[in-house]
């Protein structure tokens, strides 16, 4: 959890925090991934308010069910 916690605050205090989001497509398409390990984070990027919004986060096996 610890490095969780790490990543996120890497991403939304760095310069240009996008440069660390790939972009989920098909269902997921208008949200972003951040890859950690084994597990992932999906989120949504609110540009307007600048805020990182987490959706899930999980193993990469189960990431992408509904």
């Amino acid at each position: 959890m610890q490095k969780i916690h790490q990543r996120l605050n890497l991403v939304v205090r760095s310069d240009d925090p996008l440069s660390y989001l790939a972009p989920l497509h098909g269902q997921w398409s208008g949200y972003s991934k951040i890859k950690l390990g084994q597990y992932r984070i999906r989120l949504e990027v609110d540009k307007a308010n600048k805020t990182l919004i987490v959706h899930k986060l999980g193993h990469r096996q189960n990431f992408y069910e509904k």
